[in-house]
């Protein structure tokens, strides 16, 4: 059944998008188990009362968070939660670290700004796509 071994979907939880269609896609190439979801955020910057914390303590509850998010968001398309996985950094770098530790086929991300990865789809996406040793394909992540 899989035109894929193993799919990668980008994706930035938000209020306005879902990314059922970015499921729904994957989801006609590949089993859920041969589905990955990546939630990539920024690092956090400490408010002026938790200055004197390590960025990595913020980065645990941020993390702790985002992974909460993502579960739900797994369960809901019936992929396991061990393939959502939580990443801080900038997008082009991270993808394509990604995508090559795990071999992945196919990397899926939304194709609108306000509802995926801001600054990927300006010079960061033409640099991706121009060195990518995989299939890319940009949808809507909302109906």
């Amino acid at each position: 059944m899989a035109a894929y071994h193993l799919i990668t979907i980008a994706f930035a939880l938000n209020k306005s998008a879902d990314g059922a269609p970015l499921f729904i896609r994957a989801l006609t190439l590949a089993t859920p188990e041969s589905i990955q979801v990546l939630q990539l955020k920024g690092h956090p910057l400490p408010e002026d009362d938790e200055l004197d914390r390590a960025p990595s303590e913020n980065e645990n509850e941020l993390s702790a968070s985002a992974r909460r998010e993502l579960q739900g968001l797994t369960q809901k398309h019936a992929i396991p939660a061990e393939n959502g996985t939580v990443r801080f950094g900038e997008p082009t770098p991270e993808f394509r670290n990604f995508c090559r530790k795990t071999n992945s086929g196919l990397f899926i991300i939304s194709n609108r700004e306000q509802h995926s990865l801001s600054g990927l789809w300006k010079t960061q996406a033409s640099m991706f796509v121009k060195d990518a040793a995989l299939d890319i394909f940009a949808g809507r992540s909302s109906n």
